[in-house]
């Protein structure tokens, strides 16, 4: 039962992506950006949220989250850089892009961590709220703010998009 919840949210999620990136998936990363502030970020998560809610009860629970953080290292892999939607979209390439899929053990590593971040910010009701939800991607952001400028700028950038993609060496 639980296997086909986490194939039914990773399928809409899936869903949802390829509809956002069928508009793009032509272009170059051309709007790279060298320094973004925190708050685009904070933007990014509030309209983040409302995509990663499948159901839209208001609350993203264990397996929405699992499924988006895996949809997200699949999509930034595949297309070496991460997307931050803000009143524009702003593409922050990877260092260097890995050239292949997800193995089985790399999903299954990534689901595993996902499910362990979720309860570190999830409340007593095992869901994610608006504010929960938003304040777990700006922890996740202010934690590559290594001069704490509240910006995120260079190497910090790099560092972002491979944690996003879940490689492990991000260097943070």
């Amino acid at each position: 039962m639980r296997t086909k919840a986490i194939f039914i949210s990773t399928a809409a999620i899936l869903g949802t992506a390829s509809v956002a990136l069928s508009s793009t998936d032509t272009r170059t990363v051309t709007d790279k950006r060298s320094s973004i502030e925190i708050d685009q970020f904070e933007a990014d998560a509030q309209k983040s949220f409302y995509r990663i809610d499948i159901n839209d009860d208001d609350k993203i629970d264990i397996e929405e989250f699992a499924a988006q953080t895996l949809v997200h290292a699949e999509l930034a892999r595949f297309n070496g850089y991460v997307t931050l939607e803000t009143d524009e979209i702003t593409y922050i390439p990877l260092s260097n892009r890995p050239q292949y899929e997800l193995s089985l053990p790399e999903r299954t590593r990534i689901t595993t961590l996902a499910r362990r971040e979720f309860y570190e910010y999830a409340g007593d009701d095992g869901e994610m709220s608006f504010y929960e939800w938003t304040s777990y991607k700006l922890a996740d952001v202010r934690q590559h703010d290594r001069d704490r400028d509240s910006k995120i700028e260079g190497d910090e950038l790099t560092d972002y998009a491979r944690q996003v993609a879940r490689l492990r060496h991000s260097g943070v």
